[in-house]
């Protein structure tokens, strides 16, 4: 009998032509959880005259897979500034370009063309299902009490499924994730104004969909918009008025930081949103203290400067 724990993906980069395929082995597997595989399968019902009653027939007319889960935001670990960490693939595959920096960082930004595209394996038992010609997207949540993780969406083209026994994979190299804390976020600054927060998501907003015209079948990139959520510890108006600020549409800078400069070298994860703009605000109560949660749209003053973020 299959069980349904003995699940895992591999995933890698294919430098060779689009949807090309590529043999991926235990080197190329990703720690995933919440794993949630679809075959997205467009039909066409054919309502022929057969003289009776009943049901009409069903052909698939377009067929193509996602793949959605979950992946820790793990560190490359100390003094491993300038080392890929394990998410560094699928961000690549989210429409990214890292930029290495020896002996400093690995910086990321948004690309708008020239993509890269990838395979994913997802062994569940002893079924394979392959993706090829991958491209996907991304949400970064990094929740107070609660482990950093990124949430991918992604799609590709089909291949059969089959049978297939799963390679030994040897985990012991995987880091620890730090935790999001009092003492390890270092820095959470919104327009200029240091803040308390208890929850946040940044979505990068790249978006792929599926094409399919005559001489053509892929995952291609359809535009940009993102966004990000933050649930604040309520200032007094006098400091900074959120609440006027809104109606304003006013904008301004967001800067995030988890860990601190030097001591924690190598496991220092940075995000920087040069322009967002305010787009909602509400009032909450808990232990009675006053939250506000505050939406933003990121909105970019010039090409591909919507968001970046390093690790170091």
């Amino acid at each position: 009998m299959m069980r349904a724990e003995n699940e895992f993906i591999l995933v890698g980069i294919n430098p060779g032509a689009y949807a090309s395929g590529q043999a991926l082995a235990a080197v190329n597997a990703l720690p995933a959880y919440d794993i949630d595989y679809n075959p997205e399968l467009k039909t066409e019902q054919i309502k022929e005259a057969l003289g009776f009653v009943g049901g009409n027939l069903e052909q698939v007319i377009e067929k193509y897979q996602t793949i959605k889960f979950k992946c820790l935001l793990r560190p490359a670990g100390d003094g491993n500034v300038d080392v890929e960490t394990p998410n560094d693939v699928l961000w690549r595959l989210c429409g990214v370009q890292p930029t290495k920096t020896a002996t400093q960082d690995i910086s990321y930004s948004l690309i708008d063309s020239n993509f890269e595209h990838g395979d994913i394996y997802y062994y569940v038992g002893d079924v394979l299902h392959k993706l090829k010609g991958v491209r996907g997207m991304v949400t970064f949540t990094h929740n107070i009490g609660a482990l950093p993780y990124c949430e991918y969406t992604f799609m590709g083209l089909d291949e059969v499924v089959s049978e297939a026994a799963a390679p030994a994979v040897d985990w012991s190299t995987l880091t620890t994730a730090i935790a999001n804390t009092a003492s390890t976020i270092s820095t959470c600054s919104l327009f200029g104004q240091a803040v308390d927060y208890t929850t946040l998501t940044i979505t990068p907003g790249n978006k792929f969909s599926y094409l399919h015209v005559s001489g053509n079948e892929s995952i291609e990139f359809e535009g940009r918009e993102g966004s990000l959520e933050i649930k604040i510890v309520e200032p007094k108006p006098s400091v900074y008025n959120y609440w006027e600020k809104v109606k304003q549409g006013a904008q301004g800078a967001f800067i995030f930081q988890r860990g601190t400069d030097v001591d924690d070298a190598g496991n220092i994860f940075e995000q920087s949103v040069p322009n967002a703009q305010l787009t909602g605000v509400s009032r909450s109560k808990d232990g009675g203290r006053l939250f506000l949660s505050i939406k933003a749209n990121i909105r970019p003053l010039t090409r591909n400067s919507d968001l970046t973020w390093k690790t170091r």
